[in-house]
């Protein structure tokens, strides 16, 4: 379960999400490593979602090694937004979403550059990546649960 946090500093409070894990593209497939202290990835405005470190060059030019996908949960993407797609066949991809239609969605592969039309029924899940953010925007876990500032605070998700 993803957590965000709410980081103190000179211009006020900003929101972070949780970096969950390392993904890395290979092909048309996103192999996500999962980790528990990932750190956090602020200024995304979004309150339940996630955050991924790319790891690789498999996304290059698009997405490179070290920046982070910052997603939203169920986030209905739109076209040409990226999206992670788990396939019922257990397959995890990262596209740009091209078209929803009655019964399928259509997307191009990051990695691959291929098209791909997916039936509905096919999709376990659709999550949208709202941006691709550069490794700046990251903070580090904090210390023994608590951040430097008082008015820090965890919303558990």
């Amino acid at each position: 379960i993803a957590h965000n946090k709410e980081f103190g500093g000179r211009g006020g409070s900003i929101v972070g999400i949780q970096v969950v894990g390392d993904a890395s593209i290979q092909g048309d497939q996103l192999h996500i490593e999962y980790m528990d202290d990932g750190g956090y990835v602020v200024g995304s405005g979004i309150q339940d979602g996630y955050a991924l470190r790319v790891r690789g060059d498999g996304g290059n030019p698009a997405i490179k090694d070290g920046q982070y996908l910052v997603v939203e949960r169920e986030g209905n993407p739109v076209f040409s937004d990226y999206c992670i797609v788990e396939t019922e066949d257990g397959r995890t991809l990262l596209a740009e979403f091209l078209a929803e239609r009655a019964d399928s969605y259509a997307f191009e592969t990051v990695g691959g550059s291929t098209r791909l039309t997916l039936s509905k029924d096919d999709v376990k899940e659709l999550d949208g990546v709202i941006a691709v953010v550069s490794s700046r925007r990251w903070r580090p876990p904090p210390k023994n649960g608590l951040f430097g500032s008082s008015r820090a605070t965890a919303v558990k998700k």
